[in-house]
């Protein structure tokens, strides 16, 4: 296989192989007789030697294959002149575009090295005046104050708090960024240490400890399909977990996955190419944000940020915890895309909860079956919270709430039943699993093993976590929907 790419966009963003052989690579592992034929080329011959697991990781790579086919043919249909071609659905309610390589090239290496500028550029200014932006800030007592320094860094910021809701709502068109960075809003950023907050974490932290929280707050725009996503880079990962800094800055570039990269992805350390341009746009556009903000409330030290005579200044202290004037869950909800993720958790802690948690449901499983004054009131509230009673674009309720006799209520006991086993079980399931993995860390810490390459059984248990949590969020006809396919 030739190394070289062959296209414009894959010299500029590839290490290693060109698109046209990444497909073949791909569909090597989706199709057994093209791996027949390919055997031959010398690729993916210790596909036998996979573990469970790395099938099972790989295999959501595998519906990109048609994707790609489906934009392809759409390209066709527009070059045949029947017709423009349609964002292409995937599976689970994303959406791709075709868009020029070239520019998708260009796109991904101007927001790479944007992120890289203005990062080093936001660490240096805080640094050095940090405290002295916290002390500007302050001053600005009146919100008119505030909102003018915001608009000057940001012109036309939306004044609503999450304004791609209202959007969506309201059937209105938006700029992209509304949809990209919901959180940035005069109605936020002029409250309290918002701002100052935001500063400090993406100063003070580097872009990778924010990918993957970028890239789940990006689930409504992706899902609405407000935002699309790049087709070409659907079967390319995106390096989001190294450093923006020199020498070894290799955050942002695209290449080939490889099995071991496909399980990065699977447990949220590496990104699609197509979800790491999402990232990278959004990260540029934000520091880029608040390198201007901090350039103009230090009109007068623009200079000094670059000399580096300065020294640079202690941190400060951290902002307050909580905001006295709201209730403290509403706050820290308000608060969490402007702090720093936590990176660190606590198992133990989790492993209690759980097993609190299945305990509740199996409570409720027994007052349900001793009480009948309790089981009485949980069908009824039940049946008046069923979905069935909400409005079509007709204004009409769903058909079986109008079913003669006892239909609809005798629907709801066993739905309601349904859905009390279903909790208790999977909080069981999940409690076992959780203690399952802390026994293999433990394990791992009298041992010093690495825990992915020697145990295929702790990402096993990591697999079906993550299968289960996703199940207990899955509405209850969903799920009974799969369970007798």
């Amino acid at each position: 296989m030739s190394t070289e790419p062959e296209t414009p966009w894959a010299r500029a963003i590839f290490r290693q192989e060109s698109l046209e052989e990444g497909t073949d690579w791909l569909r090597y592992y989706a199709d057994p007789v093209f791996r027949e034929n390919m055997t031959d080329r010398g690729i993916g011959d210790h596909f036998q030697e996979w573990t469970q697991a790395d099938k099972l990781a790989y295999a959501f790579l595998l519906q990109a294959l048609e994707e790609m086919q489906a934009s392809e043919a759409a390209q066709g249909r527009k070059q045949a002149g029947l017709g423009k071609p349609r964002a292409v659905a995937a599976g689970f309610g994303l959406s791709y575009e075709p868009r020029d390589p070239t520019a998708t090239a260009v796109q991904i290496t101007n927001n790479r090295e944007d992120v890289q500028t203005t990062f080093i550029e936001l660490q240096r200014t805080l640094g050095k005046f940090e405290f002295l932006i916290r002390k500007r800030w302050g001053k600005k007592k009146k919100l008119a104050e505030r909102t003018k320094a915001l608009q000057k860094a940001w012109p036309n910021m939306p004044a609503s708090h999450r304004p791609d809701l209202h959007s969506i709502i309201e059937d209105r068109q938006q700029p992209r960024e509304v949809f990209l960075m919901p959180y940035i809003n005069l109605k936020d950023l002029v409250s309290g240490n918002t701002l100052l907050r935001l500063l400090n974490s993406r100063g003070r932290h580097e872009p990778c400890v924010f990918a993957q929280v970028d890239l789940e707050r990006l689930q409504l725009a992706t899902r609405s399909k407000k935002i699309l996503q790049p087709y070409q880079l659907v079967v390319h990962k995106m390096d989001m977990s190294s450093s923006v800094l020199p020498p070894d800055a290799l955050y942002g570039y695209v290449s080939l996955p490889t099995p071991r990269d496909a399980r990065d992805v699977v447990i949220h350390r590496e990104v699609a190419g197509s979800e790491g341009v999402l990232v990278l746009e959004v990260q540029a556009r934000l520091l880029n944000f608040l390198t201007d903000f901090c350039r103009e409330i230090l009109h007068d030290k623009r200079a000094e940020i670059d000399d580096e005579r300065i020294p640079e200044e202690p941190e400060p202290d951290p902002l307050p915890a909580h905001d006295e004037t709201t209730d403290s869950i509403v706050w820290v909800a308000l608060q969490a895309p402007y702090r720093t993720p936590h990176a660190a958790i606590d198992l133990h802690g989790m492993v209690d909860l759980a097993k609190a948690a299945a305990d509740d449901a199996q409570m409720r499983l027994w007052t349900l079956r001793q009480d009948p004054g309790y089981f009485a009131t949980a069908v009824v509230d039940f049946e008046q919270h069923s979905f069935e009673y909400i409005l079509d674009v007709n204004r009409q309720h769903h058909a079986d709430v109008d079913l003669p006799g006892k239909f609809f209520i005798n629907k709801a006991v066993r739905k309601m039943v349904h859905e009390a086993l279903r909790i208790a079980l999977l909080w069981e399931v999940v409690a076992s699993l959780l203690e399952q993995i802390v026994e293999q860390e433990r394990r791992f810490l009298e041992s010093a093993v690495q825990l992915e390459e020697d145990s295929p059984e702790y990402f096993d248990l990591l697999l079906r976590l993550r299968h289960t949590l996703d199940n207990m969020m899955l509405p209850d006809t969903m799920l009974r929907l799969a369970s007798s396919s």
